[in-house]
């Protein structure tokens, strides 16, 4: 009984916290092995200087927001929506997947070379095999950070690059999956992801992606995201709670004067369908100096009537500093994690 107690009692929540962080720091290692996550950095930053230098990235509101409300008397924070009825901002999430990162490395790549309205042909190789398509320019493997090490083993050993490999291939199948790549040469043996192409955000058919225009309705975002290397340091949920105030931000509610959002509970989880865990990344992105986090006082018997029963969570408000995306992400990170260390008993 003691036994039973221990693993279900505080000890047993401290643990899982220290887990937790010591995985996130584990990640950190891992895309930093080999120099990876600043010389990835490097190459997006010069594929953003030899192109067209956009200031700010333009994403489709379907990305992170649907366009019809699900049912605000059957979801809520405790019932939140099935992955196949999300936006894909939320639909991607996966704890230690590429999918996310890698499409959204395709939008800024396609807005460093193509205009608006246009669309952007992709030639160039995976990466996959080194002496393959160098006269196309940098690989996409140059251009993602992704967390992989070798894996060792009694029959086997697998190599950094190898691992790297298998997860950019189950990320644009997932991404084939949820209709927004399309893989045109996926019956070819051994070329199956080469040349995929970019399909448009909302992934509701097979459009192909074409830069936002002036007709579109978008959101934007800084591409120092990309070029500082934070798309690859945060985690999906922290992408996603980001895509989502940017989204809130530039929709047509009013614009508060002293810049703090507050979203309420019934779009984040009917619209934007994030739930309670990736909500609650709040806390590393204000650590980090990417949000400002004005802190609510009421009581949670006052939010939930004030919410229609969708507070379960403190309503706080918040402000993206996006100057802090061009700081370079690791050091941050490494000691925020830190300090949640230090705080545990």
């Amino acid at each position: 009984m003691v036994a039973v107690a221990e693993e279900h009692g505080p000890g047993a929540k401290v643990r899982s916290a220290r887990d937790r962080i010591e995985a996130r720091r584990e990640t950190l290692r891992k895309l930093e092995i080999g120099g990876q996550l600043t010389s990835v950095t490097a190459n997006l930053e010069a594929e953003w200087a030899a192109g067209l230098k956009p200031d700010r990235i333009r994403i489709r509101n379907g990305f992170s927001r649907l366009a019809t409300a699900l049912a605000a008397d059957y979801y809520s924070d405790r019932r939140v929506p099935k992955a196949a009825l999300r936006p894909p901002a939320t639909a991607l999430h996966q704890p230690k997947g590429m999918a996310l990162k890698l499409y959204l490395c395709g939008l800024f790549e396609a807005q460093c070379h193509a205009r608006a309205d246009q669309r952007r042909i992709n030639n160039r190789p995976l990466g996959f095999h080194p002496s393959v398509g160098k006269a196309a320019g940098t690989p996409w493997m140059s251009l993602l950070a992704v967390a992989a090490d070798h894996t060792p083993g009694k029959t086997s050993h697998v190599l950094v690059p190898d691992n790297r490999h298998r997860q950019v291939r189950a990320a644009l199948d997932l991404l084939e999956r949820h209709r927004l790549v399309a893989l045109p040469n996926k019956t070819v043996r051994g070329r199956k992801y080469e040349n995929f192409r970019l399909l448009e955000e909302s992934a509701t058919d097979e459009t192909e992606y074409t830069v936002p225009g002036d007709r579109d309705w978008v959101f934007t975002i800084s591409s120092w995201l990309w070029r500082s290397g934070w798309l690859f340091a945060l985690t999906d949920s922290e992408l996603a709670l980001l895509l989502m105030l940017e989204s809130y931000r530039e929709s047509a509610v009013a614009w508060p004067e002293d810049g703090f959002l507050f979203v309420a509970g019934r779009p984040r989880v009917t619209e934007y369908c994030l739930g309670p865990d990736a909500y609650r990344s709040y806390r590393m992105l204000e650590d980090v100096g990417l949000l400002e986090v004005q802190r609510d006082a009421r009581s949670r018997e006052q939010q939930t009537v004030l919410d229609d029963s969708f507070a379960t969570l403190d309503a706080h408000k918040f402000r993206l500093d996006e100057a802090g995306f061009e700081r370079y992400p690791v050091p941050l990170l490494k000691q925020a994690l830190q300090d949640r260390l230090d705080w545990l008993p």
